[in-house]
C-alpha cells in the first residue's frame, strides 16, 4: 500500500498545476493517518514490548489467536 504514494518532500515546492499541489496535500493526511494505525494496531497487546515492528507483530498475532477463539466458539 505504501508503495502507491509519491514522494513527499518535507520542504514545500510550488507546483504549476493545482492537482498537484492537492494530491501532495492528501498524502499528508494519508500518512499521518497510516502512522496512526499502526501504533494503534501495536498498542493492542498491552503485553507488546520492543521496537514498533515487534510490538505490531505481538499484537497481531494476539489478535489473530483471539480472533480464532471467536471463530471457534
Amino acid at each position: 500500500m505504501i508503495n502507491t504514494f509519491a514522494s513527499v518532500s518535507t520542504k514545500p515546492v510550488r507546483h504549476r498545476s493545482r492537482h498537484a499541489s492537492r494530491s501532495v496535500c492528501n498524502q499528508y493526511g494519508l500518512l499521518g493517518g497510516f502512522v496512526a494505525s499502526i501504533e494503534y494496531l501495536a498498542s493492542l497487546d498491552e503485553s507488546a514490548r520492543g521496537t514498533r515492528r515487534e510490538r505490531l507483530s505481538t499484537s497481531l498475532q494476539s489478535a489473530t489467536a483471539y480472533m480464532a477463539g471467536i471463530f471457534e466458539y
